[in-house]
């Protein structure tokens, strides 16, 4: 069905970009993957393995929050609300009152929070636009990877546009939007030739959003993604799109339509750069296990790795999520 649809669309327009495509794939307002489904179906992230990821990120943010006299803490594409959940649940055991706020614009994934979070005070909205000006923690998990990108390409020394056409076959063109080459030249990116390159507005557009609403205190990014120098080197050519269904990984987005995820992988130097002309200071950027080393002490271990059952979710989050997944922190 979504496909026909699509089809429809590009038939009318003769051709759509691949963000346009990805967008519809993803958050078509009844058939988008990310509207309709629990995506844990098609893979696993640590709140699902585990609660103590979130208890680990709750110790983290605490230090952060005491730091600048905060109990709010909003989270950015909260999904059905577990983390939150996890988060909350070590919150309560610290008798420390939080102030949570959730963005999610899924209304079926809203639902599934709201049933999540019973017995929590949470504020749940589906735009960032609609929340007030606060002071402490914005975060978000697999949040900008998720996100619809534009995809570009070096020919022959010239910077062209990836559409589709009626038949969802790829091609070339000029470019869509101005702010691709704003954003290529802002970041300085020398695009090798034949190399295909994920240009991310909506992550731009996203933080200049945040920026609006923190006042002051702490942006958290959690996410798969490296900094620029990585999408240039020649391995990485054909770009980062990954794609996942029932659990298995690969790179073809135009099967499985609307029933599979499509995320490319988050370019951190681009979050940092516009970060700073937004007025985010840069904090870090490290690995998971990193931060979570650095900042587990002997009242965790204690409390929440008694079992032996615990120490196992724990070493699992930190074998398969700590290397992975990488934690931006920028201060405003």
């Amino acid at each position: 069905m979504l496909e026909k649809i699509i089809k429809r669309e590009i038939k009318k327009s003769g051709k759509i970009t691949f963000k346009k495509f990805m967008e519809l794939c993803l958050y078509h307002e009844n058939l988008g993957y990310y509207m309709k489904k629990r995506y844990v179906e098609d893979f696993l992230t640590p709140q699902y393995i585990t609660d103590l990821y979130g208890k680990l990120l709750f110790n983290i943010f605490r230090k952060f929050l005491d730091e600048i006299n905060s109990n709010t803490i909003v989270e950015i594409g909260a999904g059905e609300g577990l983390l939150a959940k996890h988060i909350l649940e070590e919150a309560r055991n610290q008798n420390f009152k939080l102030k949570y706020i959730i963005i999610e614009k899924s209304k079926f994934l809203i639902r599934k929070a709201e049933e999540n979070l019973k017995g929590f005070d949470v504020s749940i909205y589906e735009n960032i636009d609609d929340i007030n000006e606060i002071c402490g923690i914005i975060f978000s998990n697999e949040f900008f990877d998720a996100l619809p990108v534009n995809i570009v390409k070096n020919i022959d020394g010239k910077i062209k546009e990836l559409y589709l056409d009626e038949n969802l076959n790829e091609t070339y063109g000029e470019i869509s939007d101005n702010n691709i080459l704003e954003y290529i030249r802002f970041l300085n990116i020398r695009l090798p030739n034949n190399h295909k390159l994920e240009v991310n507005l909506e992550a731009i557009k996203v933080l200049e959003k945040i920026s609006k609403k923190l006042k002051s205190g702490y942006l958290i990014t959690i996410d798969y993604g490296y900094e620029l120098e990585e999408f240039l080197k020649e391995y990485r050519k054909e770009g980062t799109i990954i794609c996942h269904f029932k659990g298995i990984p690969h790179t073809n987005p135009y099967k499985n339509i609307g029933n599979q995820d499509i995320t490319s992988l988050v370019n951190f130097t681009a979050l940092i750069k516009y970060g700073e002309k937004f007025g985010f200071k840069f904090v870090c950027l490290k690995k998971l296990k990193d931060i979570i080393m650095e900042n587990i002490d002997e009242y965790f271990m204690k409390i929440h790795l008694k079992t032996f059952k615990k120490k196992l979710e724990f070493l699992y989050l930190i074998l398969n999520f700590g290397e992975k997944y990488k934690i931006l922190i920028q201060r405003k």
